[in-house]
């Protein structure tokens, strides 16, 4: 389900991006603040764990926002 909705947020990104809706800046903003959310996060051991692996998807995201503009495939592997 994650991937999936990884996916779709990917794409609506994308395409917001693309048709001039959003600025590159706004994104990156967007994302930075979503990242730093997730590795913030209280909880347990576990909890904290998953949310840091979050956090690193977007930061990902993040740092290859250029080559996604030029139409290049993004999406992580899945390491596990």
């Amino acid at each position: 389900m994650g991937r999936a909705a990884f996916s779709i947020c990917e794409s609506l990104l994308l395409t917001l991006l693309d048709r001039g809706l959003l600025k590159t800046e706004d994104v990156v903003d967007a994302l930075e603040d979503a990242a730093a959310a997730h590795r913030n996060a209280n909880g347990s051991a576990e909890h904290r764990e998953r949310e840091a692996a979050a956090a690193q998807v977007i930061e990902a995201l993040i740092g290859n926002l250029p080559s996604m503009q030029q139409g290049q495939d993004t999406v992580p592997k899945d390491n596990t």
